[in-house]
């Protein structure tokens, strides 16, 4: 009996810090299997992108959307109107992309990446994996990518 009482106080000594650990872990699109639980999310900051050409929204630096940025985790908002050579990447440098960017917090985490192709006729990028360069692209639908890119 004793070893019972023991073993639930050692479980409320640990759970508070469960707790926190999976309230920040799971509060963010940034995971391929959560990007369509915050699709209406994503999709109303694409609206709002409707009318810009090749921007970046820095959500520490952009008061226009950085509410909605920083409460998702999105570190910066890339919208490609047309080829943007500025932001390099495999597909990421490609017309029609808006590209939601979750910066690599330290050199263990690859930089995640939530791709849009608003392109009249979505195109097939497909599923790729660039182990040499740290890269990983997975398509999940016909619109939505998830990237990670790391260090080489």
């Amino acid at each position: 009996m004793h070893t019972s009482c023991k073993m639930v106080n050692e479980i409320i000594k640990i759970t508070p810090y469960f707790i926190v650990f999976i309230l920040i872990v799971g509060c963010n699109p940034f995971d391929s299997e959560r990007v369509a639980k915050y699709e209406p999310e994503l999709t109303e900051i694409i609206e709002f992108m409707a009318d810009y050409g090749n921007v970046v929204l820095d959500a520490n630096e952009d008061d226009r959307i950085a509410a909605e940025m920083r409460s998702m985790g999105i570190h910066y908002i890339v919208k490609n109107q047309t080829r943007n050579e500025d932001f390099s990447g495999f597909i990421e440098e490609s017309d029609s992309l808006i590209i939601f960017i979750k910066k690599s917090q330290n050199l263990f985490q690859s930089e995640r990446r939530i791709i849009y192709d608003f392109a009249t006729k979505p195109r097939n990028f497909g599923n790729n994996e660039t182990p040499n360069a740290s890269y990983k692209i997975e398509q999940l639908n016909s619109r939505w990518y998830f990237s990670t890119t790391g260090f080489d």
